[in-house]
């Protein structure tokens, strides 16, 4: 195949995002392929619509059932109640403990603690023991720091009645466990009655969330255990079955303290000591992954639990890609319903708007007071005769080039390849040139990157392409990439190559983590985010008539009841960004150049985008949105990734407040809680780092 010019792949890279295929609402993936462009008098492909859309908001999970009620009280039986001699010692590791496979609550312990990065277990009770085997090791240190139920009663059918999966003496048994070692236990939906023993709470009615938003407040105990939320944040509990509980006068528990509540006082979430002193903490409302309500709240349970001191660690991201700066963008015609061809370039007043916007963001939401526009540039299309100058006046030798080199610092900037070129079927050679050459015109207008990073235009090189070059992509796995494209990157220096999240195989094995590419071991892959900000939309009226052209009810795969307004549209786009946010994950979303066109006096689609999120975000969280460029974020990445694989594991000495850490695998280990050298600070949490080889202890000293 004979290499491409840089004409035929800059005209190429423009044809090929015109014609794409929307697939099904379930599935977060939109794929483009090669065909020839509609001219603006054709009807549209029904399938045309933007480049890497994300999926509408929906649920993709069954809501949960009301909890079954057990009857009862198990008596606690004072004493050790093991035949171990236990320590004063224990692993830093939590045990989830469920009924069995298919209990609701099961898949979120699992998120709560995977987000973060802490080493857990987990016991299906019914079919396992609770066991000294399972709770203490050989040499009478305790195997975990904490425990979260799914549910404070465990409750499964066995095939008769609804029971407990735990019998009364594997309760004491854990009870026993908690009371030596000082270990908390989190309740994570919990029917208030006195089974299996006094929480301190009793029943006072329920409520179905399906309909509409159950708003919970803190009190003041849960703004000290949930402090990284607003003080008087309204948590919008929603498709949860959720009870309404009260203060038990009788209770035999101590230090009742309720830590939710809702607008008429009743308690949503509780913690209590029991009369044997164990500390325990119940929620009255379910939990999903997926719902606004749990990502909340679920640091605060994490911190709680393991009182602070936990290996893994979390922040809040937000980063916003800006790709094909430099180069024309098509445009949507709203009156015709299709897309004009390389219709719209930024101007330089454009990017002076956009400077200005993206102060007066951080001066609106102190919370992203550190948020920056990434510049992800193809340098084919600016000229490196336009002097550098922040005139606004539209004459010169490319304004916009002039414009993006005045306001250079004001950005970070990121490789798109020189001319947008599609790595798929691309020669070593050919590919070479257009990381190379895209490098050095940067060096030439004095744009700062980062050379070991790439965003391959479309995402493309890396295994999700169409082998004719037209039509919808497939993903073939990153076996299929493009080995000549990868040699090029890997000798040119490139360790960080962005992918795209909603592809299968692209998608890492653990939550904020990359893939190292199988064919280039080298090469870290770091997902970006899509978005339903479609590519060639640069006016708020472009943005309703391409989105409802697809979701709405006349759409070609119809979503929404009516065609959504633009205020609608951003509520509803920006409640998936705020989840990725809250999740704690670190992937930038990307958007496109049309999106920054200045449609009005200080206004742009990705603004109002941001805007509205940013909004939201400070609605719920107090905490500082982190904003890396491309270079650390690749570090970042890569330290989380390593964390993950590492088998870290600690052993917390209650009596000299040392920590002994270790990690089979090797590698970056986060702990939070400890200051150790060069430790960092985030919101109330201290989170120190390790790089450990295999098998190495390191201990410090807890404070």
């Amino acid at each position: 195949m004979r290499t491409a010019t840089a004409l035929d792949m800059r005209y190429q890279s423009r044809l090929l995002a015109k014609k794409m295929l929307l697939v099904a609402a379930a599935v977060s993936l939109l794929v483009t392929g090669c065909t020839q462009v509609a001219s603006p008098t054709q009807t549209p492909d029904p399938a045309v619509v933007a480049a890497f859309n994300a999926q509408p908001p929906q649920l993709p999970f069954t809501p949960a059932p009301p909890l079954p009620k057990i009857e009862g009280t198990i008596e606690v039986e004072v004493g050790i109640g093991t035949q171990a001699v236990p320590t004063n010692r224990f692993e830093t590791r939590v045990l989830v403990v469920a009924a069995d496979s298919a209990d609701y609550g099961l898949s979120t312990a699992r998120a709560l603690l995977d987000q973060v990065g802490v080493p857990y277990e987990v016991l299906l009770a019914a079919n396992d023991p609770l066991d000294e085997a399972l709770l203490y090791a050989a040499n009478g240190d305790g195997r975990f720091q904490g425990f979260i139920l799914t549910s404070n009663n465990l409750a499964y059918f066995d095939g008769n009645a609804w029971a407990s999966a735990l019998t009364p003496d594997e309760w004491n048994m854990l009870w026993a466990y908690e009371r030596h070692f000082g270990a908390r236990q989190v309740a994570l939906n919990s029917y208030p009655t006195n089974f299996p023993e006094d929480y301190g709470f009793r029943y006072v009615g329920a409520r179905d969330t399906t309909g509409a938003d159950y708003q919970a407040r803190l009190t003041t105990a849960g703004r000290s255990t949930f402090n990284y939320l607003q003080t008087n944040v309204r948590i919008p509990i929603r498709y949860a079955y959720t009870y309404l509980a009260e203060i038990d006068p009788a209770t035999t528990s101590t230090q009742v303290s309720p830590q939710l509540i809702d607008a008429s006082g009743n308690v949503l979430a509780i913690s209590s000591r029991s009369s044997d002193g164990r500390e325990r903490m119940a929620l009255t409302f379910a939990h999903n992954p997926y719902l606004i309500h749990t990502q909340l709240l679920a640091y605060g349970l994490v911190d709680w639990v393991t009182k602070g001191l936990f290996i893994g660690e979390r922040s809040m991201y937000f980063m916003a890609d800006v790709d094909d700066w430099f180069l024309p963008n098509d445009e949507w015609d709203p009156k015709t319903m299709t897309i004009r061809p390389d219709n719209y370039r930024l101007t330089n007043v454009d990017v002076a708007s956009l400077a200005l916007q993206q102060t007066a963001l951080r001066l609106r939401h102190p919370e992203a007071r550190d948020y920056t526009t990434t510049l992800a540039y193809n340098a084919s299309g600016a000229s490196t005769a336009a002097p550098t100058s922040c005139s606004l006046s539209r004459r010169g030798v490319d304004p916009l080039t002039s414009m993006s080199r005045c306001l250079r610092t004001t950005f970070q900037w990121v490789n798109h390849s020189f001319t947008h070129a599609y790595f798929d079927f691309l020669d070593y050679v050919g590919s070479r040139d257009e990381i190379r050459l895209n490098r050095e015109r940067a060096s030439l207008l004095r744009l700062s990157q980062p050379n070991n990073v790439l965003v391959t235009g479309d995402v493309s090189g890396l295994g999700w392409y169409n082998p004719t070059g037209d039509g919808p992509k497939t993903d073939f796995g990153l076996a299929a990439s493009n080995q000549a494209f990868l040699d090029a990157a890997d000798d040119l220096g490139v360790t960080v190559i962005a992918s795209n999240a909603s592809v299968p195989s692209h998608a890492a094995d653990c939550s904020g983590c990359g893939v190292y590419h199988p064919l280039s071991p080298d090469i870290l892959l770091v997902p970006r985010w899509p978005t339903n900000v479609f590519y060639m939309v640069t006016t708020p009226a472009q943005v309703v008539s391409a989105y409802n052209s697809v979701y709405g009810p006349n759409g070609v795969a119809p979503y929404w009841d009516h065609d959504l307004s633009y205020t609608e549209f951003l509520k509803v786009e920006t409640d998936i960004a705020l989840y990725h946010m809250i999740s704690f994950s670190p992937y930038p979303h990307f958007f496109h150049v049309a999106n920054v066109r200045e449609y009005a006096p200080g206004r742009s689609i990705l603004t109002d985008y941001l805007d509205t999120l940013f909004d939201k975000y400070g609605d719920y969280m107090s905490l500082q949105l982190r904003s890396p460029d491309w270079r650390n974020l690749g570090v970042y990445v890569a330290d989380r990734t390593s964390h993950m694989h590492s088998g870290a594991m600690g052993v917390f000495d209650r009596t000299t407040s040392r920590l002994t850490l270790t990690a089979p695998q090797g590698g970056t280990v986060f702990v939070t809680g400890v200051r150790a050298s060069g430790y960092r600070s985030y919101g109330t949490e201290r989170i120190s780092s390790f790089k450990l080889a295999p098998n190495q202890t390191v201990s410090v000293t807890v404070n």
